[in-house]
């Protein structure tokens, strides 16, 4: 890969990952608020929907106090040790990543569940 295609490759995933934050805090703010998510629907049980809005309530409340952290001190420092690092260490997610789904049994949601043969 040549240095520009390394460079817009780079870029890309940065881009996408700034879309999927932007939808991600759009989703906290909508369960902050009780409102169920289709990825939500999807993903967590009913009977788990009362934990998921009361948890995501202080994780907004953090969200704001560091934006007003960053607005009042005029720096962006406390967001990039928050939240920067899910943004500038995003090489070091796919080693989680994948060690992490090599062994999921196929076709399944929960991780606890592994392929047939393995203990």
């Amino acid at each position: 890969m040549s240095g520009d295609a390394a460079r817009r490759s780079a870029a890309d995933r940065g881009g996408l990952l700034l879309v999927q934050a932007k939808g991600e805090l759009k989703g906290i703010i909508q369960h902050a608020f009780g409102v169920v998510t289709a990825d939500a629907r999807h993903y967590v049980p009913r009977s788990e929907g009362r934990k998921m809005f009361w948890s995501s309530r202080p994780y907004l409340a953090c969200i704001v106090s560091v934006l007003t952290w960053c607005v009042t001190a005029w720096t962006i420092v406390p967001l990039l040790f928050i939240w920067g690092p899910r943004f500038y260490a995003i090489g070091f997610y796919f080693f989680g990543f994948l060690t992490q789904h090599a062994g999921l049994a196929e076709d399944s949601y929960d991780h606890r569940l592994k392929p047939p043969g393995h203990s």
